[in-house]
């Protein structure tokens, strides 16, 4: 592989990890390429998956309709709803329970 890159007057930045071949500089600017392919990038992705990836899926329940859905990956922030309609539907909910007692006081 090697041997194959320095081959030509290309210049080569660096190997691809899934594959093994080389990668040849950019003309211009940008981020250097760590992947010879988005084919090659997606299949290491698969096989080596991180601990925050969308392999580590997590199920909840919704806060508001008590169905189960799924999260893909962990966030600072945890998820309490399964859809935006559902998050609108609880904070009006509570907006209304709020409001009545206010009333009563």
């Amino acid at each position: 592989m090697i041997e194959e890159a320095l081959a030509g007057n290309t210049r080569v930045v660096g190997f691809c990890p899934n594959c093994g071949k080389a990668i040849p500089a950019r003309k211009g600017r940008g981020r250097r390429r760590i992947f010879c392919s988005e084919k090659c990038r997606s299949k290491y992705a698969r096989e080596h998956p991180s601990k925050t990836s969308w392999m580590n899926i997590q199920e909840l329940n919704c806060e508001y309709c008590g169905g189960q859905f799924r999260v893909y990956q962990k966030t600072s922030k945890p998820r309490r709803f399964c859809s935006v309609s559902c998050a609108r539907r609880f904070a009006i909910k509570e907006k209304r329970r709020a409001n009545e007692e206010g009333a009563e006081n």
